[in-house]
């Protein structure tokens, strides 16, 4: 019977621990004749499970979806998707299209690397960016969508 009630008032509690993004927010700003609309919840979901391994950013993340990415900024040949300091990522839908990639997969590449990199000022040893999604072509699933696998630490 302890144990039973023990169980309890730790799920009871769980329900009014906030969320990791609880102070984050997310702007989309979206000109694309492929993506109408993005599900908010989706993002603010991978950013739970994202703050179950990381201390997240918690400020306001910018996410702008075009057909193309901005030529003024740099990113690497035949990207789809980058983010540059600010918590600012740009992601190409005419590129996800053509690969035939789930959109989500790409945000959340970027989501995940600005909530632990914002302002892309942490390295790794080497000198690279510290990138918890790249070199990782995995996925799992939330809400319907692909959503980009990360780095555990």
């Amino acid at each position: 019977m302890r144990k039973r009630i023990t169980i309890l008032a730790i799920a009871s509690s769980m329900l009014f621990m906030p969320n990791a993004h609880a102070d984050s927010k997310i702007t989309i700003d979206i000109k694309s004749k492929y993506i109408k609309s993005i599900d908010r919840k989706t993002l603010n979901d991978y950013l739970d499970i994202l703050g179950e391994f990381y201390p997240i950013y918690q400020g306001t993340y910018h996410i702008y979806i075009r057909d193309y990415l901005p030529t003024t900024l740099k990113f690497p040949p035949k990207a789809a998707g980058g983010h540059v300091a600010g918590a600012t990522a740009f992601i190409d839908a005419k590129a996800f299209k053509k690969l035939n990639l789930d959109i989500y997969y790409g945000i959340t590449h970027e989501l995940a690397e600005m909530a632990v990199n914002p302002n892309v000022d942490k390295y790794y040893d080497n000198g690279d960016p510290y990138e918890i999604c790249d070199d990782i072509n995995a996925y799992f699933i939330i809400n319907g969508h692909w959503a980009a696998d990360f780095k555990k630490p």
